[in-house]
Order: structure tokens, then sequence, then C-alpha cells
């Protein structure tokens, strides 16, 4: 078996009060609460001028939230769930604080709050693991050079007829179901609207929209069709997709999320522990990974559940949900 799930499956206890808290927890934790700002300046070593730049820099209520406690976790070394409870009760969120301080004794009083118990998750050996680093850090160098390649084609196929990005939005809405959702866009604009709906694994938006408009189009300096090396790249993601370790992966994950589906209010955390440090890029395409992984409708309720940690270390939380906002 390629992936161990804590010698097969065990289930750990979730956080003490003493614990420092994790931003996966956080957010999945704090998510009735509606006044942050105010919360968040009763937190040790967020001021009131760390809340005003955080809500400057980010539209979403979300996003505003995973970077206070990103912020707070970064000034706060001694920070423990004991914080979060008193940060709450200054702010006379009392059922809130009451809440957590009872799924972390073990006993919620909310038939729909997380039990903060969590499963671990791992690569069976260190080889497998940097096999499956390898995999996903080539595919997405791939990725990024030919999407240089697809958008520069794009900018000059508009730039030559424009009145071809009308049939491009228009196509784009037909092939996504949507209604309107593109009139009047810009070439660049589309691109940003449709960016959370492709990536280095799954780019069949790419493939498919490259193969209507882009069939004539030929990479400068080597001559190669855009379309034939998409389709083989493609070919590429699908047979690394099907692998027997991200098969494995898969299997493992199912085994956790599929009892939670639809209702994902009492899966437990899934850990997802590496061998060694990966750095932050990295970590990215394998959140990418497990978010192609999951059930199409319930990825960013899975994905705030991932914490992914490093072995022999204190877990080291990142905010997979975060990236999948539009997912």
């Amino acid at each position: 078996m390629l992936l161990l799930l804590s010698g097969d499956v065990e289930v750990n206890p979730g956080p003490m009060i003493d614990d420092r808290p994790g931003i996966s927890l956080l957010t999945l934790w704090l998510e009735p609460l509606v006044d942050w700002q105010p919360f968040g300046s009763c937190l040790p070593g967020i001021t009131q001028h760390d809340v005003s730049i955080i809500e400057a820099e980010s539209s979403s209520v979300n996003d505003q939230k995973r970077k206070l406690y990103s912020k707070w976790l970064s000034v706060s070394p001694e920070a423990t769930w004991n914080d979060v409870i008193t940060a709450l009760k200054i702010r006379r969120e009392n059922t809130l604080a009451q809440n957590i301080k009872e799924m972390i004794e073990g006993h919620p009083s909310v038939p729909n709050a997380s039990t903060g118990t969590a499963v671990e998750i791992m690569f069976n050996t260190q080889e497998d693991e940097e096999e499956v680093l390898h995999s996903l850090t080539e595919l997405n160098k791939s990725f990024t050079s030919l999407m240089l390649k697809v958008r520069t084609a794009f900018d000059e196929k508009v730039a030559s007829d424009p009145k071809l990005l009308i049939d491009i939005t228009r196509w784009i809405e037909t092939y996504m179901n949507w209604t309107d959702k593109l009139t009047n866009a810009s070439l660049n604009e589309t691109f940003k609207i449709i960016h959370p709906f492709y990536d280095f694994i799954d780019c069949s938006l790419i493939v498919d929209m490259s193969e209507v408009f882009l069939q004539d189009s030929v990479f400068s300096d080597d001559g190669w069709r855009i379309v034939s090396e998409l389709q083989i790249y493609k070919k590429k993601t699908n047979k690394f997709r099907f692998s027997a370790k991200v098969h494995h992966l898969n299997e493992s994950l199912k085994t956790i999320y599929e009892q939670h589906i639809p209702d994902t209010s009492k899966m437990p955390m899934i850990v997802m522990k590496l061998h060694n440090p990966w750095d932050s890029s990295n970590i990215k395409v394998l959140s990418l990974l497990i978010h192609n992984l999951f059930p199409v409708g319930h990825h960013q309720s899975t994905m705030n559940y991932i914490t992914i940690s490093f072995e022999g270390t204190d877990n080291v939380s990142i905010d997979v949900g975060g990236i999948f906002d539009n997912a």
C-alpha cells in the first residue's frame, strides 16, 4: 500500500486548550464569526493597525479572516486556543466561545460542529513521496510554459481579428453553462474569470478551447502545433492521475470523506503528513492534486478539513482552502 492511514486508520484526539491552533481548524471553527475585526484586535499581538491592513488588502471576508489567523500565528508564537476563547468572550461571542471550548473538551453541544478528531495519511516511503513531488513539479512547469504560449496565441488571434473575442466568450459561456457572465469582458478579463476552472492537473477547459480556436497556431521557435502539445500534455496528466500512487491517495481520502458526503460538518480533520519539508510552491501543487481528488461540488467544503504537516516537526497548517474559494 502506497499510503498509510496512521497504521491503516487511526483517529487521534483533538487539540487541547493550551495547544497552538492551526489555520485549518481556526477557519472551520470560527466560520460563524461575522465581526472578525474587533475579535482580531483582542488576539494577543494583533493591533488595530494590523486589522485595518488586512481589511484593505482583501475583499473576501473569508480571505480576510484567514489572513488574520495567519498573521496572529506568525506574530504570536505562544498562541493557544485559550487566547481564541478569551478574545471571543471579550467580544461577547459567548455562544461561539462555549462551542469551541466544548469541541476541545470532546463533547460539543451543537450537532454540526466538528469533533476535532484527525486522521493521518502519509506516503509509505520517502521515495514514493519524492516521486510524486517530482511528477507534480514537472507537470506544473510544463503547463506554465504551455499557458504562456496559449495566452500569447489568443492575444495575437484577437489582435488580428477583434470580432473573434465574441466567439470565444460565447463558446466559453456555452461550455460552462453560463449566462452573460462574460458579456463585454476583455480577453484578459475572460482569462481571469475562467482561471478557477482549470489548473495544471485538470486542463480540459484550456485544451478544448484551444482545439476550437488555436488549431493553426504553432510555437514560433520549433514549429510544433500548440494544440498537439496540449493534447500530449493532457495525456501525461491523465497518466499521472491514474498512476498507482495517486490512485491509492484517492482511495485513502475516499475512505475518510465518502461517509460524510453530502454533509461534511462532522468529517474529521485530514492530516497529510510528509516525510520531508516541502517549500510553499510544492505544497500548493500538492494541494491542487488533493483538490482534484475530492468529488465535484464538494471541493471547498472538504478542502477546509485538510492540514499538511512534516514528519518529526510540529504540525505546519496551510491554508489550502483559501486557494480554492472560486472552485
